[in-house]
């Protein structure tokens, strides 16, 4: 950890803070196949006893401890020098502990698609691939919504794994490329939820009075708060009903108030 501190300082000299030059990043909103439904009944909250269950993700948390410790030493040794610590430092140095850890534990993977095959439906922050025989969706996130930190997804993570179980969320690992000795490696954060089957968007009415009956306030059409957490991205591409009626929120961006 302290001699990629140590090489976060070397560059920054060397490079005059030139390795934080942002990746060109390129996002592709890839149309939804699902039918929109029209029929405006209460959505059932089953779901939420019935699928509830403890996180047990382990390799999130020891990444989340790696990553805070990482920060913590980096602040006191920033601090020590004299030198603002800023969001592209921890993004950069974030980047780094991140490559690092996933090639020494063997969790970077080179290609998403050896872990499913592509599919139709994706967004601004996913790229997506299932597996049929597993039945489990594979998403490769490129931190658009975590503001480039891989802290701040598995934060979200965490409350999103609280707060609808039935549509958990598994870290599994890393992709990207390295860019350089010079640069931060490019990093996305690999996870896995249970596919939903034959289901179709919820309709706004439906995410509304979902979100209602446990325990949120409406914001406006896509955020809610129970005012500890706010919800948000909840347009109906991001929340599904199964053929029983069940609500999942298959994707959100969920903070702290």
């Amino acid at each position: 950890m302290r001699k990629t501190i140590q090489k976060l300082f070397q560059w920054k000299i060397a490079d005059k803070l030139a390795f934080l030059t942002k990746f060109e990043r390129n996002f592709s909103l890839i149309k939804c196949n699902f039918v929109e439904d029209n029929e405006h009944e209460i959505p059932k909250r089953g779901t939420q006893k019935k699928f509830r269950r403890s996180d047990k993700d382990a390799l999130r948390t020891y990444i989340a401890h790696r990553l805070q410790q990482g920060i913590e030493t980096a602040k006191e040794e920033f601090e020590r020098r004299q030198i603002l610590f800023s969001h592209h430092e921890q993004e950069d140095l974030e980047m780094r502990i991140i490559f690092d850890i996933a090639k020494d534990e063997s969790i970077w993977i080179d290609d998403l698609y050896l872990l499913g095959k592509p599919t139709l439906v994706g967004g601004h922050e996913n790229t997506l691939a299932l597996d049929d025989t597993t039945g489990f969706l594979y998403k490769s996130n490129n931190l658009f919504n975590a503001k480039f930190l891989v802290s701040n997804l598995l934060k979200q993570i965490n409350l999103h794994n609280e707060l609808f179980p039935e549509t958990y969320c598994e870290l599994v690992g890393f992709t990207g490329f390295d860019n350089g000795k010079c640069h931060a490696p490019y990093i996305e954060v690999i996870y896995k939820q249970q596919y939903v089957d034959n289901a179709i968007q919820a309709t706004p009415i439906e995410i509304r009075d979902f979100m209602l009956a446990i325990g949120f306030k409406q914001i406006d059409e896509t955020r809610y708060t129970n005012d500890v957490i706010i919800v948000a991205d909840l347009y109906p591409r991001n929340v599904l009903k199964d053929m029983h009626g069940y609500i999942y929120v298959v994707d959100d961006i969920v903070t702290l108030v």
